[in-house]
């Protein structure tokens, strides 16, 4: 497997944990590869307690961009539990695009990252 495979996992592995951490009952992730990007697709229901960062994820996902965090992400893989609202933070430097809707208690979202050859 890639390098580039292995970070798409964990930005999965990362998505469930947080939907899990939202209270989840029922989610769905897909991915989908074409030759410019990775497709993420989240489909979770949430607790109500959640909803004001899951209103915010969006905009947070898309306003983070910072190059060298993505390696120190890799560098602290299995140290830590998803701890909080804010470990979601740390696939924003390595995701291009973020939208998320969200209609009565599930939410959907799509995750973009741009492949660079």
């Amino acid at each position: 497997m890639q390098k580039e495979e292995k970070k798409i996992l964990n930005i999965i592995d990362t998505l469930n944990a947080y939907c899990i951490f939202v209270g989840a009952k029922s989610f769905n992730v897909s991915l989908e590869k074409s030759k410019k990007e990775w497709k993420i697709s989240v489909k979770s229901d949430f607790l109500k307690s959640h909803a004001k960062g899951i209103n915010e994820l969006e905009n947070r996902i898309n306003n983070v961009k910072c190059d060298h965090t993505e390696e120190m992400y890799y560098a602290f893989i299995g140290g830590e539990d998803f701890k909080d609202d804010h470990d979601i933070d740390v696939i924003a430097c390595m995701i291009d695009e973020a939208k998320v809707n969200i209609i009565e208690n599930t939410f959907e979202a799509t995750f973009i990252r741009k492949i660079n050859k």
